[in-house]
């Protein structure tokens, strides 16, 4: 057995496993009305599709910016290696299905860290999201 056969079975298990939907995007151009001074952000779909979902399960944390200390979440966005490249921090996921926590439906993650690997089941991706 061939360690690109085990590499692709290993895929293909992986991908059974993503039960959810997901899409991935990245701001792509932002617009300030000089009347208003209302912005509009256009948005590029880098990804739409299967996906897992996995939060830490700790104790939500807190960052400060500026005086506000919003309290954040991590979790760990799991992806087909193939057909997710190119995400990377800053992008913003939105979950749109999941069947097994429905809680999760409609939550939006910003991706904070990227996973590369030759020889990768699955691209893990590193996400935060402001709860509060």
């Amino acid at each position: 057995m061939s360690r690109a056969s085990v590499l692709a079975r290993a895929r293909a298990f992986a991908l059974a496993g993503f039960s959810d939907t997901c899409t991935v995007k990245r701001v792509s151009a932002v617009d300030t009305n000089a009347l208003t001074g209302g912005v509009t952000k256009s948005y590029q779909t880098l990804y739409s599709g299967v996906c897992r979902v996995q939060t830490s399960g700790g104790p939500a944390g807190q960052i400060d910016v500026g005086q506000a200390a919003p309290r954040s979440s991590s979790a760990t966005l799991q992806l087909p290696v193939v057909g997710s490249e190119g995400i990377r921090p800053d992008d913003i996921v939105t979950v749109v299905t999941c069947v097994n926590d429905t809680e999760l439906v409609g939550r939006i993650y910003h991706v904070v860290g990227e996973h590369h690997g030759s020889q990768k089941s699955a691209r893990r991706l590193a996400l935060n999201e402001v709860i509060s």
